[in-house]
């Protein structure tokens, strides 16, 4: 979810993730200087004593390293056999890689009826340890008896009031994992989705399922190419896109995070890509000043937010500060979800695919 609550500012988690660098464990090599979708390079592969950080390494050999957001290593002498996932993005991950028997508390924020199709009969029958839309109580997790917490959210397991954070975790004998897709520490543009890519084989080689995980990879890595092919075929004109998902004050998607790589790979340009953030906010002057081509309409985004197309739109078209855009002009609206495109998912590959078929329509 969009939240406040659920994403820190930049600077804030700058701050928060040079300290965790600094004073965490050594990590076995040098972890990527771009630990979150602000990466256009995918970050170190998760090493260990034995040479599984090879492509061609087929099982994991204990002890093993992995180093995930903030440049922090865990080391795992076997693989998590109870884990509680922190979101509905990092489940789906897991079950994508035939990981479900691990489950043993999940955290929801979607309804029943946005959950990921490939995923949702086993999602379905997942145990929810949260209620209201709220991370689960350290009590509930606790209750569930985790050896690994994981989310991709940095807002759970760095600065949640509520939860402890990962040297907490690590005092209650609990791992943590927190991808690099969401960690947002440089202020490089996100182009592509090597980090969703990568955090898929960190979590392959965790779970001694690395054959699985590149399997799956490759079938997302060829989708994309094929969709980029399309682009290429349809001519798409590089049309600039606002993302707007109803709030009374603009919140657009900026350049650090996953929606401009949707955008990026859909052939188009984000018309805030030069924010260094994943999200910020911007004046309606601002908006009028940058005249976009479409709105990327980003549904289901949570509390503060519009979640239909419909109400939206409906908002859109009566705002009379945006009577001369030419977007609303030409109605050129475009639903993807924030399920799928607004943060880092193997859902974002769909996201893609909808951002495309929608630019195809609009130019």
């Amino acid at each position: 979810m969009r939240l406040a609550t659920r994403i820190l500012s930049s600077s804030i988690l700058i701050v928060l993730l040079n300290l965790l660098a600094a004073c965490g464990s050594t990590p076995t090599v040098a972890p990527s200087p771009t630990a979150a979708p602000a990466a256009m390079t995918a970050p170190a592969e998760p090493t260990a004593s034995a040479a599984t950080s090879a492509p061609t390494a087929k099982r994991t050999q204990y002890p093993i390293s992995i180093t995930d957001c903030g440049g922090r290593t865990t080391t795992y002498d076997k693989a998590p056999e109870r884990v509680v996932t922190l979101d509905p993005s990092i489940t789906e991950a897991l079950l994508l890689l035939g990981l479900k028997s691990k489950i043993v508390g999940f955290t929801e924020f979607q309804t029943p009826d946005q959950r990921w199709a490939p995923t949702k009969a086993e999602m379905d029958a997942l145990k929810v340890i949260n209620d209201g839309g709220n991370y689960p109580s350290k009590e509930a997790i606790v209750a569930v008896s985790p050896d690994l917490v994981m989310s991709i959210y940095p807002s759970a397991l760095l600065s949640n009031k509520e939860l402890p954070d990962r040297d907490g975790w690590a005092k209650l004998g609990v791992k943590s994992f927190l991808t690099q897709g969401e960690c947002h520490l440089s202020k490089t543009p996100v182009t592509d989705f090597s980090l969703l890519y990568a955090d898929l084989r960190s979590i392959g080689v965790l779970f001694d399922v690395r054959e699985r995980a590149e399997a799956e990879i490759a079938k997302l890595q060829a989708r994309v190419a094929g969709l980029q092919q399309k682009v290429k075929d349809a001519g798409i004109k590089p049309l600039t896109v606002w993302s707007y998902s109803g709030e009374d004050e603009p919140y657009p998607a900026g350049g650090v995070g996953t929606p401009n790589a949707v955008i990026t790979l859909a052939g188009a340009k984000n018309a805030f890509g030069d924010i260094p953030s994943d999200y910020d906010s911007v004046s309606w002057e601002e908006i009028v000043k940058r005249n976009p081509d479409v709105i990327w309409v980003m549904t289901s985004a949570g509390p503060g937010y519009i979640d239909e197309m419909q109400g939206i739109q409906k908002k859109l078209d009566s705002d009379p500060r945006l009577v001369n855009i030419t977007a609303v002009k030409k109605k050129a609206y475009i639903a993807v979800s924030y399920n799928e495109g607004g943060v880092e998912t193997p859902r974002n590959i769909d996201a893609l695919e909808q951002m495309i078929n929608g630019l195809v329509k609009v130019q």
